[in-house]
């Protein structure tokens, strides 16, 4: 996920993402697996950002068609 990271003064393109980008990952059940140590180090981040006060972490997600989204 470095590949995704956004330094600081630096600017993003999101027509340059790809979309149907899968990490790498060659099936559902490792991209799980990715995805659930993922979320235990974010946690973890979550809570020393939490504790400091100085911080903040944005984070951008891709809702397709069933994303629950609104309107026409």
């Amino acid at each position: 996920m470095a590949r995704h990271r956004v330094h600081p003064g630096s600017r993003v393109r999101l027509a340059r993402i790809d979309p149907d980008d899968t990490g790498g990952h060659a099936d559902e059940a490792a991209a799980r697996e990715t995805l659930a140590a993922d979320i235990d180090r974010l946690e973890k981040l979550q809570d020393a950002l939490y504790v400091e006060s100085r911080h903040a972490v944005l984070v951008i997600l891709q809702g397709l068609d069933t994303a629950g989204k609104t309107g026409p």
